[in-house]
């Protein structure tokens, strides 16, 4: 028999991208050969064309909320209403790419112990796209998701069952369900990652409601986000040995808010949490994990300031201030600044900006550390034993 995988999509008054989202469910390969499909849109109140744009796709099951309700209610009533023994969200401004379910399906069928399997996510934001993680964690992985990676919901495969185990989307969250949601599935589920493209994140300021509410009202974001992370921990056993599990959690969680809030152009909000996740947890500065959420904090900052070299100066001392008392923290600081100064050269270079502030970045990056500015012209000059010790004691 062929597995019944359910596609559940919640819409609110975006009938022009519910079209082009429904359009890439029906496009699966395989689709009636290897897996059956179910179409469920949980229309959240619109007030536009979304009856009308249902109707061009009559194998679609629509209901209607009278009022508006949420996301998350919409995915529960979504649930509720399905009969897969696998169920994969969708949100109506996203898109699946044609193998997603032809990739996924296999991999729950073929192993009965994860009860999720997920994939690679093509985001594209401002005009440019990326394609990640290339690599991520399988089996238990609470600690990871805790740490501040997060699986979307939006690249998963989940079986029913375990969604049952893990319980419904949190209605009182309007946003940051998928959050709270990844972080319940983690814990009681072991994941299977398939590097493999399955969705594409189509992220905007204007119809993303997480950015919306960021950039309109940050406190309730920082409110809600903190709340799904308190959530998780409290499954965690109330003992001393889980207390800087905890701390450092919250502090990636912080600095998690930070880098978004550079996304939206909220420097103040940003620069507020970066400040409290590093008085937290300072060893945050010499993470490798957490060193391209630093960059794009930086990049974010000289794309809007007039003086993008006085920005970073700023951006550089402010890390600099959080830094340990310990050598391997100073190192750690300084490869840090060095891979924001040379991708800062970048972005003035590819901006067209003048000759000596690119110099200026680019010798900044030097003054740091010479291991990126090698590292990016192939390490032509770097000797093979003087390559082993900088891998084993410069971090980056």
């Amino acid at each position: 028999m062929k597995p019944l995988v359910s596609a559940i999509i919640p819409t609110h008054n975006r009938a022009t991208l519910l079209a082009e989202a429904l359009t890439s469910v029906y496009a699966q390969e395989g689709k009636g050969e290897e897996f059956d499909l179910e179409v469920i849109v949980v229309d959240d109140a619109s007030s536009d064309a979304t009856p009308e744009v249902v109707e061009r796709f009559p194998e679609a099951r629509y209901i209607r909320f009278d009022r508006n309700r949420g996301p998350s209610a919409a995915r529960n009533a979504g649930i509720a209403a399905s009969t897969g023994t696998y169920i994969s969200f969708l949100d109506d401004d996203d898109l699946w790419t044609p193998q997603r379910l032809r990739v996924l399906v296999p991999v729950l069928e073929a192993d009965p112990e994860p009860g999720v399997a997920y994939g690679q996510v093509v985001e594209r934001f401002e005009g440019r796209e990326s394609v990640g993680p290339h690599r991520a964690p399988s089996g238990r992985i609470f600690r990871q998701v805790l740490m501040g990676f997060l699986p979307p919901i939006w690249s998963m495969l989940i079986r029913r069952q375990v969604l049952e185990t893990a319980g419904g989307f949190d209605e009182t969250l309007w946003t940051g369900e998928d959050y709270d949601m990844a972080l319940r599935l983690a814990f009681h589920t072991p994941f299977q990652f398939l590097p493999e493209p399955v969705s594409i994140y189509r992220l905007s300021r204007k119809a993303s409601l997480w950015m919306r509410i960021l950039a309109e009202d940050a406190q309730v974001g920082i409110d809600y986000s903190l709340r799904a992370l308190e959530k998780a921990l409290a499954l965690l056993p109330d003992s001393q040995e889980y207390e800087d599990l905890k701390l450092e959690a919250r502090a990636r969680n912080i600095l998690w808010l930070a880098g978004d809030f550079g996304r939206v152009g909220n420097f103040t909000r940003m620069y507020e949490q970066l400040r409290i996740a590093l008085g937290m947890f300072p060893a945050l500065i010499e993470d490798r994990a957490e060193r391209s959420r630093f960059i794009n904090m930086a990049h974010h900052l000289a794309s809007a300031s007039p003086s993008p070299v006085g920005a970073i100066q700023t951006f550089c001392a402010e890390m600099s201030r959080y830094r340990q008392r310990s050598f391997k923290s100073w190192l750690g600081a300084r490869a840090l600044c060095a891979d924001i100064w040379l991708t800062t050269a970048r972005q003035l270079w590819s901006t067209s900006s003048s000759r000596w502030q690119v110099g200026y970045a680019a010798a900044r990056s030097l003054l740091y550390s010479p291991v990126p500015i090698m590292r990016t012209l192939g390490g032509l000059f770097i000797p093979a034993p003087l390559k082993q010790a900088l891998r084993r004691f410069v971090p980056g």
